[in-house]
């Protein structure tokens, strides 16, 4: 569902991050905050470092001694992993 912003852009899957809002489009081909995948996922942030504590959530990538970031394709990858039943939409 895309959503105008305040300065006309359209985005996909608008955030809130600290009061502001932010877009996060899924062809961005950018690294996304733990808070960040947390909403795109719609699990809280606890459970998504419980996964990645467990290794058995999405892929992340090690950005400094504290910090981790996940690609976009990485995060879609495990939900499609994770889809249990139906078909899948085209």
């Amino acid at each position: 569902m895309d959503q105008t912003t305040q300065n006309g852009t359209t985005s996909e899957h608008p955030t809130k991050r600290h009061g502001r809002r932010f877009d996060v489009k899924l062809t961005d081909r950018r690294v996304l905050t733990t808070p960040q995948a947390s909403e795109l996922l719609t699990i809280s942030i606890p459970a998504l470092e419980r996964h990645r504590k467990a290794r058995t959530g999405p892929r992340f990538i090690q950005l400094g001694k504290r910090r981790v970031g996940y690609r976009l394709d990485d995060l879609e990858a495990w939900l499609e992993a994770n889809a249990i039943g139906g078909e899948r939409a085209a």
